[in-house]
């Protein structure tokens, strides 16, 4: 069993260091070590980290890669990417991963590929977003689908919410004219604010859960289905 975080010596270094360093003040850093960008940037593909400017020295690193290794950071990583039971509370896999694995990789759980499955539904998704865009997804009276309204909590409202707005400028023009919106409250004030002002024949609900045994979310799907049933 692994020691707790903060008795353990890489931690103790870490938090000793750190406490003299944050008293020396940025430029001093900067005066002290030339080439900061080179020594304290980091590039995978196109991606670039850049900690330069960080009140931060070489032996900063040496103690977190340090603790890094004395926590078994990189075999955890290895489990998370290859499939292993890393979910403690639920013990299963975590396999958000794996959602972003090629076609033509192999990820086994159980004897099976879950890659294969992975892939045809994201070809299943891909074909939803064009019929939308194309307004071809048709609500119950031949109305085409404006609106979209998300149903989560957590990661499940957050993750959508900020990739929308992340991509918010760079909206293709076939899309230009939906109206996304997010649900999460319990309360159910949320969305029954949302619901007066929607349609229920051009609207379609996103039940976004891991599990789908979330009580906030279930709760607010059954409000939705209620709602388009009703009218």
């Amino acid at each position: 069993m692994k020691q707790c975080l903060t008795q353990s010596e890489s931690w103790n270094e870490l938090k000793k260091h750190g406490s003299l360093l944050k008293e020396t003040h940025l430029s001093k850093i900067f005066k002290d070590s030339t080439n900061r960008f080179d020594k304290f940037s980091f590039r995978h593909e196109n991606i670039l980290l850049d900690l330069s400017k960080h009140r931060i020295n070489e032996l900063t690193l040496k103690h977190l890669l340090s603790l890094a290794s004395e926590r078994e950071v990189p075999e955890m990583i290895e489990m998370l990417f290859t499939g292993k039971n890393v979910n403690q509370s639920e013990k299963r896999p975590a396999l958000h991963t794996a959602l972003r694995l090629p076609k033509n990789e192999e990820l086994f759980i159980d004897g099976e590929n879950i890659v294969d499955d992975i892939q045809v539904n994201l070809v299943r998704m891909k074909k939803l977003v064009q019929e939308i865009h194309s307004g071809q997804w048709r609500g119950y009276s031949g109305e085409p689908i404006d609106t979209i309204v998300n149903i989560g909590v957590g990661g499940s409202d957050l993750g959508p919410m900020m990739t929308c707005r992340a991509l918010a400028e760079n909206t293709p023009e076939e899309s230009s004219s939906l109206n996304i919106h997010f649900v999460s409250s319990m309360d159910g004030s949320q969305l029954a604010k949302e619901l007066r002002k929607l349609s229920p024949e051009r609207t379609l609900f996103i039940i976004a859960s891991k599990s789908f045994s979330t009580i906030d979310t279930m709760a607010n799907a059954a409000t939705a289905r209620a709602w388009l049933e009703k009218n």
